[in-house]
C-alpha cells in the first residue's frame, strides 16, 4: 500500500468509528430497561433456528 491509500483507509476507519459511537450513545441515552436470561443449550439453539440464524444455531 502506498502512503495515500493508508492514509484515506485510516480516516475512513475514524469516521467510521465515530458513527459507531454515535449509535451506541443513542441507544445508551434510550434508558431501555434489559434482562438477561439464561437458557439452556435445546432451548438456544431452537430459537436462532427460527430466526433463521443457521449460524448461532450451530
Amino acid at each position: 500500500m502506498d502512503f495515500i491509500t493508508t492514509l484515506l483507509e485510516k480516516n475512513h476507519l475514524q469516521r467510521r468509528s465515530i458513527k459507531i459511537e454515535k449509535k451506541m450513545k443513542e441507544i445508551v441515552d434510550r434508558n431501555e430497561i434489559t434482562k438477561r436470561e439464561v437458557w439452556d443449550r435445546n432451548k438456544a439453539i431452537s430459537h436462532f433456528k427460527k430466526k433463521g440464524e443457521i449460524y448461532k444455531a450451530s
